[in-house]
């Protein structure tokens, strides 16, 4: 979980913070989602991939535009620069 929380951020962001201290860069529907994805103590993290792409989903369906813009406009490049160009 921890994992796709992380992932989820930086294509949100397109920043990889350690730990993650710009959660007010992310639109206020998706702070706690990932929030709650990166907690510190995985008891603490969603139990499934199915729940978090539940709380997923409803927090696009807050503002589906915004988030399809933010992804646009992250390039895969800026993305590739956030983890040095290679995979987590």
């Amino acid at each position: 979980m921890f994992s796709l929380g992380r992932i989820l951020y930086d294509m949100l962001t397109g920043r990889s913070p350690a730990p993650y201290q710009h959660l007010d860069l992310l639109p206020a529907e998706f702070r706690d989602v990932v929030a709650v994805a990166t907690a510190e103590l995985p008891g603490d993290r969603y139990s499934s991939v199915a729940e978090f792409s539940g709380v997923f989903i409803e927090a696009q369906r807050a503002d589906p535009n915004e988030v399809t813009n933010l992804l646009a406009t992250a390039t895969w490049a800026e993305l590739a620069s956030t983890t040095g160009g290679r995979a987590r």
